[in-house]
């Protein structure tokens, strides 16, 4: 097994989703939700760019994070994202230069594979394993653009807007919002005119991102959920395209050594907290936005899965439900076959059944340093300590035990 660390590389860009309005090459500047063609003004942030960067720039808990990470160069880079008059203009001035730091300072590299998918590549639907909220689509990004293929428009749950400063945050992210409180006859409206707006971006020539599940894998095992597939599908049902048209679906796969936001997601798991854990849902997904970018990740791969392919047959008919459940395992098995197995994940298989099946795959020290973390990391959590260790060793060891049952 080759443990070399690859190098980062601070040129590589590494962009947030930009906004929901998305410049086009030699298009004039978007400054406001309206100018995008038959937008759904109930899928999107109702902010222009310009009141979206102004409040940004207003907002001391942005302001502290990005301080944390650029130091010295905090004051220029402000300089110059206060001059942003697109979403472009935002991704230059701030997300690029940040991002890449930050990671720089998080992780111990990171790697792409697949990158061979990406020749010639069709709009399409990115559909990937959700690990962190921000930089799973942000990394996905930053290769698209090094690549120059145009970045997605990312669906979110409305969950992620309770605190006011991430809603010019995500404004200023090719954010399409999803109401999850919605049930009944509204739910069922709102799933259509969401599957119509992805339908008009992705025949317009626009990608689009989502999470193969509502909300971040909390046990480690990645599993879409067939009811979001046929949620997206909808349109296509109502109005099915021509024969020649088809849906390129783009599984994705993202791998890191360490866990963002481990601890909250093992405590979840139990259907508990963490100790410090706020009874107000808005700070509790601040704080893992915060915590999933702040905290070590080691080494992180980025796998771009074969695109898969739906023609009209896949979105109607009486076998509907078969069909969509056998496109979400289609999708389950690319993403297990993209997954980088990391010494850490070895390690937690073997600790977890006290065993040393998988001893060749890690050193001593790296068995005993991720044992230790480990153990720190289950202190946080409310809840026995056999329990809590065994949550977490399980969302590390389920990436293997998945690829391993291919």
């Amino acid at each position: 097994m080759d443990r070399r660390v690859s190098p980062f590389v601070l040129a590589m860009p590494l962009d947030p989703p930009s906004a929901i309005c998305e410049l086009r090459a030699n298009s004039a500047p978007v400054s406001s939700p309206e100018n995008c063609a038959k937008s759904d003004a109930t899928l999107t942030i109702q902010l222009s760019v310009h009141d979206a960067v102004a409040t940004l720039l207003k907002e001391p808990r942005f302001l502290r994070l990005v301080r944390a990470f650029a130091r010295d160069r905090t004051d220029s880079i402000l300089t110059d994202t206060a001059q942003s008059l697109t979403e472009a203009d935002f991704q230059r001035h701030l997300g690029v230069q940040l991002l890449a730091v930050l990671l720089s300072r998080t992780a111990n590299g990171m790697s792409v594979v697949g990158l061979e998918h990406l020749e010639n590549m069709p709009p399409c639907l990115y559909i990937s394993n959700h690990r962190d909220i921000v930089l799973d689509s942000a990394l996905l990004n930053s290769t698209l653009l090094n690549h120059n293929v145009p970045i997605p428009h990312v669906i979110i749950g409305d969950n992620l807007l309770q605190s006011t400063w991430l809603q010019p945050f995500f404004r200023l992210c090719k954010a399409v919002v999803v109401q999850r409180a919605l049930r009944g006859k509204e739910l069922f409206e709102h799933s259509l005119r969401l599957s119509e707006h992805v339908r008009q971006m992705i025949e317009g020539g626009e990608s689009v991102w989502i999470a193969q599940r509502a909300g971040r894998t909390k046990d480690g095992l990645d599993r879409t959920e067939p009811a979001l597939l046929r949620m997206l599908l909808l349109a296509y049902e109502r109005n099915p395209p021509a024969p020649e048209q088809v849906l390129n679906v783009t599984p994705i796969a993202v791998s890191y050594e360490l866990e963002p936001c481990d601890v909250f997601k093992a405590a979840a798991s139990l259907g508990t907290v963490t100790k410090n854990a706020s009874l107000d849902r808005a700070r509790n997904d601040a704080a893992n936005i915060l915590r999933g970018l702040v905290q070590p990740k080691g080494r992180i791969q980025l796998a771009i899965r074969r695109p898969l392919q739906l023609d009209n047959s896949d979105a109607k008919g009486s076998n509907r439900a078969d069909k969509l459940a056998e496109l979400a395992s289609r999708v389950d098995r690319e993403i297990a076959c993209g997954y980088a197995i990391w010494p850490t994940n070895y390690a937690a298989h073997d600790l977890l059944h006290n065993a040393s099946e998988y001893a060749s795959r890690y050193t001593a020290d790296e068995k005993l340093s991720f044992s230790q973390y480990i153990d720190r990391r289950t202190r946080e959590i409310v809840a026995p300590p056999v329990e809590a260790r065994n949550a977490l060793l399980s969302l590390y060891a389920r990436p293997l035990i998945a690829q391993q049952a291919l």
